[in-house]
């Protein structure tokens, strides 16, 4: 869980180039950052830019990567004004990730020790059984 609560975020402008082209971009960048063939796990457009998002596999131990491509400077630059409303939003979303985590591990640990309480029970009433059936069979002795 060492990197929950960091997020790596790009943004620039192209000054041409197809959709594909930007979504192809953005996955090179991710490659070329952490050595790794990164899949988009979601994109979308703001302020006329594409947006793409990439994740490890798995939570832990993976740095997300927010990479922004502008259709133009102009763009760009309004997009910078939104810089401090991304910190945010990346803020309220790893206290979500971090908050989803700690449930996890905490129903993990619940169910082990339920499953560790109800088999403490069973081996609890086999002993009490074996015990009365003991008395019983010496009183009528």
């Amino acid at each position: 869980m060492e990197n929950i609560g960091k997020t790596w975020m790009l943004s620039g402008w192209l000054e041409s180039g197809t959709d594909l082209e930007a979504a192809e971009l953005a996955k090179q960048v991710d490659k070329c950052l952490f050595a790794k063939d990164g899949v988009s796990q979601g994109s979308g457009e703001f302020l006329g830019g594409k947006v793409a998002e990439f994740w490890g596999d798995k939570l832990e131990g993976n740095l997300p990567l927010l990479v922004i491509l502008y259709p133009d400077e102009a763009a760009f630059r309004e997009g910078s004004n939104f810089y401090i409303s991304w910190l945010d939003l990346l803020c309220y979303r790893h206290k979500i990730i971090w908050a989803e985590e700690k449930s996890l591990f905490l129903t993990e640990r619940l169910v082990s020790n339920y499953n560790q309480i109800v088999g403490m029970r069973n081996t609890s009433r086999q002993i009490l059984k074996r015990k009365l059936k003991q008395i019983i069979l010496s009183i009528l002795r």
